[in-house]
C-alpha cells in the first residue's frame, strides 16, 4: 500500500464490526411507530442474523402521549405470539423489553420490561428535557433498577454542555448509542455530538433503534470514522450484559 492509501484508510462500515446483540430496536410489528408488517419484520431479522447477530432485544415504545395502549401484557401477549410465528430460518434468540418515555405520566411503581439486571430502557423528548428525569434515574436506581438512556446525542439541547449526561452516569444511568446517529441520517450535530461522547466515554451500550427496512439499508451502508472501530465494538460486546 502507498503511503497515501496508508494515511486516507477507507472509512470503516458494519462489516468491520461483530455486532453479536441487537439491543434497541421497533421490530415488533404492529405496536408502535417502527414495523408494521410481520413480513417486513422477519427481513430485518434475517439481515441481521446474516451480520452476526444472535441475540435481539425487542424494545417498542412506551408513552402514554402517543401509544395508550401499549401496556406489558399487551406488549408480551403480542411478543408471544410473532416469537411462536418466527420461519424457521430464524435462529435468533429474541427477547421483550421496552423503551419507556419519561415525562409526567410515567409510573414509576409499574412491572419494567426489562433487560437482564433489571436493566430498564428510558428516553426523552429530542426538543426538550424532561423535568423529571434526574428525578425518574434517581427512583428507578432507588428501587434497584438500572436505568438505560437511549440515543443521547439526538438530544442536541445537551450539545453545548455535556454535564447533565455526565451526571446522569454518575447516578447510575447507562448511555446507549444509536449507531445510525454516526451518519447525516439526523443531523450533522448529532454525528458531532455522538462522537464527542464516545471520546468522553460515556457510552455503555450501543443500538440500532430500527424502525424500518429503509433505515436498515442505511446502516448497512454507513461509514464510520475507523478510529473509533475499537470504542464501538467494546459497546457491541458491552451489550451482551443486557441478556440473561
Amino acid at each position: 500500500m502507498s503511503l497515501l492509501g496508508f494515511l486516507h484508510k477507507p472509512a470503516a462500515t458494519l462489516a468491520d464490526l461483530r455486532p453479536g446483540a441487537e439491543v434497541h430496536c421497533h421490530i415488533l410489528p404492529g405496536v408502535d411507530d417502527g414495523f408494521q408488517q410481520p413480513e417486513d419484520s422477519y427481513e430485518a431479522l434475517r439481515r441481521l442474523q446474516a451480520m452476526g447477530v444472535e441475540r435481539v432485544q425487542l424494545t417498542p415504545h412506551m408513552n402514554l402521549d402517543d401509544f395508550a395502549g401499549n401496556t406489558e401484557e399487551m406488549l408480551q401477549e403480542r411478543f408471544e405470539a410473532f416469537r411462536m410465528a418466527l420461519p424457521a430460518d430464524l435462529t435468533l434468540r429474541l427477547s421483550l423489553g421496552a423503551e419507556y418515555m419519561v415525562n409526567e405520566q410515567l409510573d414509576l411503581q409499574r412491572p419494567f420490561l426489562c433487560f437482564a439486571g433489571r436493566r430498564v430502557l428510558i428516553e426523552m423528548s429530542y426538543y426538550y428535557e424532561s423535568r423529571n428525569i434526574k428525578d425518574a434515574i434517581f427512583e428507578l436506581v432507588l428501587q434497584d433498577y438500572h436505568p438505560v438512556l437511549a440515543h443521547p446525542e439526538r438530544y442536541l439541547y445537551y450539545s453545548r454542555d455535556l454535564k447533565p449526561l455526565e451526571e446522569y452516569v454518575r447516578m447510575g444511568c447507562s448511555l446507549q448509542l444509536n449507531l445510525l446517529s454516526l451518519t447525516p441520517y439526523y443531523s450533522p450535530e448529532t454525528v458531532k455530538m455522538g462522537y464527542s461522547l464516545l471520546d468522553k466515554g460515556l457510552y455503555r451500550y450501543a443500538g440500532t433503534d430500527l424502525h424500518s427496512l429503509r433505515q436498515l439499508d442505511r446502516l448497512e451502508a454507513m461509514k464510520i470514522d475507523r478510529k473509533y472501530l475499537d470504542k464501538i465494538q467494546q459497546l457491541l460486546d458491552n451489550n451482551r450484559e443486557l441478556f440473561d
